[in-house]
């Protein structure tokens, strides 16, 4: 008993002092290392957006503390959409003696927890030299002898070419003893632009991150920093290089604020917490003069990438498998010496081919190594037969002041296309005086230029609604579970087929309404017509009609061939948005009953021909078949490769593949926010489909939208999770769930010694979070009420008329809304907070399979 109220209370106060995690709160000690007798900081440093409380200052023997008040400090950083917050709290302390200092663990609180720190071992010296008094007049009479810096060109060389990246190397000296604190240093270099080192260095983009070495000169011990940076001229002539760094020494006497970069402890330059007077020194370095040397005219023979340097090109090209309408990629892979902001991918002239613009990929090295670059190029062959590509690509060498070629020669026969290759590569290895060099590796992180090529299997068809997909499986499993725990065996089975024709449905269920709805006209209140022509009449005219359900009573109007019940419902529509009108005119009532009655039948009668003609009239244009579809797009025939998978849309079965290449045709033709509407169905059908996720999201960035896919934060993670399956697989996985659990019911009967509890638990979860995936889908990203904006700055009302007052704000391509209501041809939506009514017509619902083409 003793025993568990010991562990009992070691594990409560290990909860309550937990040790600090590096990840959660760090200490830190400035500056390094400590001086007897000056001031330090120690700041406590908290990566959770909370401010750390320190518990008690600990009394330490050997340290004396400024005050018990601390000072805060917070900073946000946001770095590739990733957003780091840090809480700081600053305590001021003098060492008083030189040797070791020991600072012990201390308790702090963290939010609602408290944590321990680590101990730190901190090392006190004794200041070597006094920099006042005789000390001070010393540097001001040898200032230059303790402080002066150096420039020059890593490179031997006087003369260069225009492009070529020069090397520079500035060192500043600085005796040991000397309290200074430099800035970074100012060229002056005319028509130059510098090298990016951003990467490394987010203080200056101009230099490396500057290194630190020990030198000594006669008598005299200096620390000297390294500034190195390179520069590519971009104008022929003379080229002067003029270096000048300004530094601030500091003497004893007088408070200073810290503050910029040299002021980190990294520098180890002593004296940053401002006790001391400042003089600004400025130093300069002899003017660096150098030539500079045009490029020579260019190979014709030959496509110039801009390169300048050392640099070796070898190409990657199939040498078999090529079909016609197939793509294949020629790739050019770049590594050497030389800047790679000059690389320019030119056009290739390739008669028989059609090519895509060109992608390129640039891997600037951040430790001195070689720059890699790729540049890809798509190539689809559009004719049958033996082909031959002949090209050849240059950069100019430095060291021999020439250009050097890289020819790629390849002939292959290009074979009709009737599927797609086996992906068997070659390599034509064209690398200049390096014939065995490998080729580099692809590198990750790209961003693409342009959408993806189209699908060419399109078996993919998923029945909507999406419950139709698994209906079997679904119920097999949902009473497999129950009835093997009852019985321990049985299996039931069921198939159900929905083979039917919507439009030839819809036309015999109106015609069996047509009655009804007639006896209602008869009997129909003035109150009650209003209903009665927007629930009843225009749904039945538009089945009768093979319209669309959502025909608005205007467009009804537009398209009824019957002039005077056309008449009729047009002046009833807009006579609804003026309050009792409609029992204010009983003539208006009577012409829609009776045009209603004379026209029903012949409109039963003439819409399966008009259906004809029109079915008739699209079919013309179309390819006839896949293959067809794809050689149209290939040749630039967009509008009629649209119209092919427009036509293999279905609403008993969506496929993915169709609204994805469907998707591409309307990208191609311009119409960016329809193209993105098929994505999103697409993406709802193959949610793990990562071409569709890739068009999505280059689609998106065309029209200034956020990405998708991406996990920002916890609850994007878990919505990225949730879509991860479509609703039909969620239920399937509940059932397989509730199976499971009721065969470990049925077998634990079996084997009394089957811990069975805990797959049981596990089953269950499985089971209820998959049900609530289900449930949270169907009212989010699967709900019929998402829709887009498929108009471009579509004006958004505050009523439903074209005559009602204009919102202040207005709703551009694609941007994604709720529909609240429906109304005739106007729809009330819901976007960022704000509503109004917007037209019909000018948005898309994008889980709406009875009205989807």
């Amino acid at each position: 008993m003793s025993k568990s109220i010991t562990g009992i209370l070691f594990l409560i106060t290990f909860a309550l002092y937990m040790p600090a995690k590096a990840a959660e709160l760090s200490v830190q000690v400035y500056p390094q290392p400590l001086i007897a007798g000056e001031a330090a900081e120690l700041v406590l440093n908290s990566t959770q957006g909370a401010f750390p409380e320190l518990i008690s200052l600990p009394e330490i023997p050997g340290l004396r503390w400024m005050g018990d008040v601390p000072r805060r400090s917070q900073s946000t950083t946001i770095v590739n959409a990733k957003r780091t917050s840090s809480a700081k709290l600053i305590y001021g302390f003098v060492p008083e003696k030189e040797g070791d200092l020991l600072i012990p663990a201390m308790q702090v609180r963290l939010g609602s927890k408290k944590v321990l720190t680590d101990p730190v071992e901190l090392k006190v010296i004794k200041r070597s030299a006094d920099a006042r008094g005789k000390m001070a007049g010393k540097y001001a009479e040898k200032f230059d002898k303790l402080l002066f810096m150096k420039a020059g060109l890593l490179t031997d060389k006087k003369e260069f070419y225009v492009g070529e990246e020069i090397p520079l190397e500035i060192r500043l000296y600085g005796a040991e003893d000397l309290n200074y604190r430099p800035a970074w240093p100012d060229i002056e270099t005319g028509n130059a632009i510098f090298r990016d080192y951003s990467g490394s260095n987010e203080e200056n983009p101009h230099f490396a991150y500057p290194t630190q070495s020990h030198e000594k000169i006669g008598n005299q011990s200096f620390i000297v920093w390294h500034f190195r940076t390179a520069f590519r001229p971009i104008a022929p002539g003379p080229l002067q290089i003029k270096v000048s760094q300004t530094c601030t020494v500091s003497v004893p006497g007088s408070n200073k604020r810290r503050g910029g970069f040299f002021d980190d402890d990294f520098f180890n330059i002593g004296d940053p917490f401002g006790r001391s007077e400042q003089e600004r020194c400025s130093l300069t370095s002899p003017v660096i003069q150098i030539g500079v040397k045009p490029l020579p005219a260019a190979p014709e023979n030959s496509s110039f990438l801009g390169l300048v340097g050392d640099w070796q090109i070898s190409t990657e090209l199939p040498s078999a498998n090529w079909k016609t309408g197939e793509p294949q990629t020629l790739r050019l892979r770049i590594s050497g010496s030389g800047p790679l902001d000059t690389l320019k991918a030119p056009e290739l002239q390739t008669p028989g081919f059609r090519t895509y613009p060109p992608e390129i990929d640039k891997t600037a090295s951040a430790n001195g190594g070689a720059e890699k670059a790729e540049i890809r190029y798509v190539l689809i062959p559009l004719e049958k037969g033996p082909a031959e590509l002949s090209l050849s690509f240059s950069s100019f060498d430095t060291k021999t002041g020439t250009y050097k070629e890289f020819p790629l020669k390849s002939k292959f026969e290009v074979e009709k296309g009737s599927g797609s290759s086996d992906g068997s590569q070659a390599y034509v290895n064209a690398m200049a005086n390096n014939p065995t060099a490998s080729a580099l590796t692809q590198e990750k992180g790209r961003t693409p230029s342009a959408i993806l090529y189209l699908k060419k299997d399109m078996d993919d068809a998923v029945r909507v609604p999406l419950w139709q997909n698994h209906i079997i499986a679904v119920i097999c499993l949902f009473l497999f579970g129950p009835l093997v725990w009852a019985c321990g065996e049985f299996w039931h089975f069921r198939r159900q087929r929905l083979a039917n024709d919507p439009a030839y449905r819809r036309r015999i269920e109106a015609g069996q309404r047509r009655r009804e709805i007639q006896k209602k006209l008869q009997s129909a209140s003035p109150s009650e017509f209003e209903a009665l022509l927007n629930n009843e009449i225009v749904p039945c005219l538009n089945d009768l009609m093979g319209y669309s359900p959502g025909t608005s009573a205007s467009e009804l109007a537009e398209r009824l061939p019957d002039r005077e019940l056309a008449e009729a419902i047009k002046e009833a529509s807009q006579s609804l948005y003026m309050p009792g009108a409609l029992e204010r005119s009983p003539a208006l009532r009577e012409r829609i009953q009776r045009a209603f009655v004379k026209s029903a039948l012949s409109l039963l009668l003439l819409s399966a021909s008009w259906q004809l003609l029109g079915e008739t009239k699209m079919a013309a244009p179309v390819p006839n078949s896949a293959p067809e579809a794809i050689a149209a797009y290939d040749k630039g025939n967009f509008e009629g490769a649209a119209k092919y998978y427009a036509g293999c849309l279905s609403t008993q079965k969506a496929s993915a593949s169709v609204l994805y290449n469907l998707g591409n045709c309307l990208y191609n033709k311009g119409e960016l926010a329809a193209a993105l509407v098929c994505y999103e169905r697409a993406r709802r059908l193959a949610p793990r489909d990562s071409d569709i996720l890739e068009n999505t999201n280059f689609l998106r960035r065309k029209l200034f939208l956020p990405e998708i896919g991406r996990a920002g934060n916890p609850s994007e993670l878990i919505a990225n999770m949730r879509d991860a399956l479509r609703p039909d697989q969620w239920l399937l996985l509940a059932v397989l769930a509730w199976a499971a659990g009721g065969t470990l019911l049925a077998v634990r009967r079996l084997r009394q010694s089957l811990h069975w509890q805990i797959p049981l638990s596990l089953a269950l979860a499985v089971c209820v979070g998959a049900l609530l995936m289900l449930a949270w889908q169907s009212c989010s990203s699967y709900s019929p009420e998402n829709g887009m904006i498929v108009g471009k700055n579509v004006v958004v009302r505050n009523l439903p008329s074209e005559d009602a007052s204009v919102a202040a704000f207005r709703l551009k391509a694609g941007e994604e809304l709720t529909i609240e209501e429906q109304r005739l041809d106007w729809v009330r939506v819901r976007a960022s907070n704000v509503e109004g009514w917007v037209r019909k017509s000018e948005i898309a619902r994008l889980w709406d399979w009875n009205d989807y083409r």
